[in-house]
């Protein structure tokens, strides 16, 4: 599934601009695709509790698939448009269902505690097998721009028998009716105030974060690195995230989790001001580096907390409901943050996103000695 989803991450903005597309009509596309993620996510988390988790990772990863072969077969935003769409509907399937499949496997298997260490070795294979979706798109890259698309597409189909064979089944609660567990998810999710906490938190820092992978391509070659080597440095950053997986490990037995997450956010910051004060290849190189192993931090860290609040028989649908309020708050960015970058430039933005997180870190730090 990682290679599929990370085959395309080094050239796709390079073959939207190659067809004409503006970063606001990429954006627009981001758009598209969160606002189907809104319409499916809540109820597919729903569906994955009542009938099950596997049966919806199927179906979402299905439809992923067919998102990924029909943007490598056009050459037009409509068509694209519609490819997104599908996309959009395919991760709201995947995306809590998955999650909530791992927690209770491993709760199951090996206990409550190790589920930190899982998330935090899932981001080093995912970095490893990222890796290999670099090398494999700089291959296929010489034959189009198009052509990363339709592998992502095919390594989906095998990763749809794949788990077909290998994934037992897991379920949440099945005794309840669907409308019963649609009403109680959110009741139980809006009650909960370290949910919302946490769902805010993940909101203000993944929309600061994300703004790399719109113009991180963009940037390297703006600065004189040729297109055959976006995929070769794509690797790197994804060995990037296996360190980030070894570090966020390491770092779970030595710090709380809010201490946790300062030391993400004084990364983040140093990385995007060099990024938005340096205009050389290196310095921007090593700051996309340092902002992928951050990411792997954080991931680890914040789906280990969320998962404490969230009881088995209704996690995928809260998990769900999560993935939705973020989604509606991303889909809403993207044509602002497309639109700012096209009038200040990427440099400026860059710099106006370390002004924001600097805010959100002195917050973290004013309230360093409150109750997680």
């Amino acid at each position: 599934m990682g290679m599929s989803i990370n085959v395309t991450g080094a050239y796709y903005v390079l073959f939207f601009r190659g067809i004409g597309l503006s970063f606001s009509e990429i954006a627009l596309l981001n758009t598209v695709y969160m606002v189907m993620h809104v319409l499916i996510e809540y109820p597919s988390g729903v569906l994955a509790d009542k009938y099950g988790r596997k049966l919806t990772f199927l179906l979402g990863m299905g439809l992923h698939s067919v998102y990924y072969t029909g943007v490598g077969l056009s050459h037009a935003f409509l068509p694209i448009a519609i490819a997104y769409s599908i996309g959009g509907t395919g991760m709201a399937f995947i995306s809590g269902t998955l999650v909530a499949w791992i927690v209770d496997e491993v709760k199951a298997e090996k206990g409550e505690e190790r589920i930190k260490f899982v998330f935090g070795r899932s981001s080093i294979y995912a970095g490893i097998f990222g890796a290999f979706s670099g090398v494999l798109a700089s291959l296929v890259a010489v034959y189009g721009l198009h052509m990363p698309f339709l592998a992502a597409g095919g390594l989906g189909f095998l990763t749809v028998g794949a788990a077909f064979l290998l994934m037992n089944e897991n379920y949440g609660n099945v005794q309840k009716s669907y409308n019963a567990i649609f009403v109680s998810g959110i009741t139980k999710f809006f009650s909960e105030s370290h949910l919302l906490a946490l769902t805010v938190l993940s909101i203000l820092f993944n929309i600061s974060i994300g703004i790399f992978m719109l113009t991180w391509q963009v940037i390297l070659t703006d600065e004189g690195v040729l297109n055959e080597y976006i995929g070769i440095l794509f690797v790197s950053m994804f060995l990037a995230m296996t360190v980030g997986g070894i570090v966020a490990t390491r770092l779970f037995r030595r710090m709380d989790k809010v201490s946790v997450l300062k030391v993400v956010l004084i990364g983040a910051i140093l990385c995007y001001l060099c990024v938005g004060l340096l205009a050389q290849w290196w310095a921007s190189l090593a700051c996309f580096v340092g902002i992928e192993a951050i990411i792997a931090v954080w991931g680890a860290a914040f789906y280990t907390w969320i998962n404490q609040y969230i009881p088995s028989e209704v996690r995928a649908t809260l998990l769900s409901a999560y993935s939705t309020i973020f989604a509606v708050c991303y889909a809403v960015s993207q044509p602002f943050v497309g639109k700012t970058i096209d009038i200040f430039g990427k440099s400026s933005y860059f710099v106006g996103i370390t002004l924001f997180l600097t805010c959100l870190l002195i917050i973290v730090l004013k309230g360093g000695d409150m109750h997680e």
